[in-house]
């Protein structure tokens, strides 16, 4: 059995899906789920409730967090998805330490972005935090051991 380490993992854009640039100051990334609808096919017969999956499934969403800088370009890209509305290509790469790392990616844009509240502990950092809706299906590609 092996482990994935959490350090390592990145999270990049793409108007393209050619060129990929990285997302900055990530503290943290839930990546999406998968949902599917259950369809009730019971008959008047049936002494209890019968169901299939559904045709169509829900990609879910991504959530990420990052230390917020909007000086920085990464930042400034997710500042005016919020805005734009914009479906972009998205890359999670994990780092599985193998020859090839496992990637998963999908298209996607920004439904929520909150810059964390800011209060008088001068030790804390700016914050914010990004949701993006998933469209479409989610291609994952296993890393290859050497």
């Amino acid at each position: 059995m092996s482990a994935i380490p959490h350090a390592g993992t990145t999270l990049e854009t793409s108007p393209d899906d050619t060129t990929y640039t990285a997302v900055a100051q990530l503290i943290s990334i839930t990546p999406p789920g998968t949902e599917r609808e259950a369809v009730e096919t019971s008959d008047l017969a049936a002494g209890a409730k019968t169901f299939r999956g559904s045709k169509k499934y829900d990609a879910g969403e991504l959530e990420l967090a990052i230390t917020y800088d909007p000086k920085l370009a990464s930042h400034a890209t997710l500042e005016g998805l919020r805005t734009s509305g914009n479906t972009i290509y998205w890359r999670i790469t994990l780092n599985d330490m193998d020859t090839t790392a496992t990637i998963a990616k999908f298209s996607g844009f920004v439904t929520g972005f909150e810059v964390d509240e800011v209060n008088r502990d001068d030790e804390d950092n700016v914050t914010a935090t990004l949701t993006v809706k998933v469209t479409g299906a989610i291609t994952l590609t296993p890393g290859t051991s050497s």
